[in-house]
């Protein structure tokens, strides 16, 4: 660490592109700007931040199955991936992530001024569209995946009833004929 005491020592240590007009430097800073950039950000960012661990959360919990499978379980599976489709294609969340994500964007789009100079701006500014298509298309996998997983659970219910009765009608058969074969020997 270094103490500086005037501003032409300053630059040996900070370049001027980096420092204010207060101190000598060309860097273009205006802070009521930023508090305002930021202030239209931080919900969308905390948007995002739910929505993700939404999504995560979802995944962990579909995630746990159960041990065993009789109809029972499989039933309740698929009542479990039912409700939960329905809560990852309707979440508010996501909703109002994708309504305040369009208009942060678009509000973004049209600012002028000294915001638009300032490298918060131009580093979040290309950033945002990609961040929403990344939650969207999460949600929208999520959805598919638990779509097919549906699908699959429905069909393993239907095998299972399908294997079961077929073994129900080996033993009714087995008990009908057991005594004529033991007749036999």
């Amino acid at each position: 660490m270094a103490l500086v005491k005037s501003t032409d020592k300053l630059y040996h240590h900070i370049p001027k592109e980096q420092l204010t007009k207060t101190f000598g430097g060309t860097f273009q800073y205006n802070h009521e700007e930023w508090i305002r950039f930021r202030m239209r950000l931080e919900p969308f960012m905390c948007g995002c931040k739910s929505a993700a661990k939404f999504l995560l959360s979802s995944v962990d919990e579909l995630s746990r199955g159960p041990g065993r499978a009789s109809s029972e379980d499989l039933r309740q599976t698929i009542e479990r991936l039912r409700v939960k489709r329905q809560e990852v294609y309707e979440d508010t969340r996501m909703a109002s992530l994708r309504k305040e994500g369009d208009f942060i964007l678009e509000t973004l789009k049209k600012e002028e001024g000294a915001l638009r100079q300032t490298e918060d701006f131009r580093l979040v500014h290309p950033l945002l569209p990609s961040l929403m298509q990344s939650h969207c298309q999460s949600q929208w996998k999520l959805t598919l995946t638990l779509t097919e997983l549906l699908k699959r659970s429905k069909e393993l219910l239907q095998t299972f009833h399908s294997k079961l009765g077929t073994t129900q009608h080996i033993n009714c058969f087995s008990a009908k004929y057991r005594p004529s074969v033991q007749f036999k020997q």
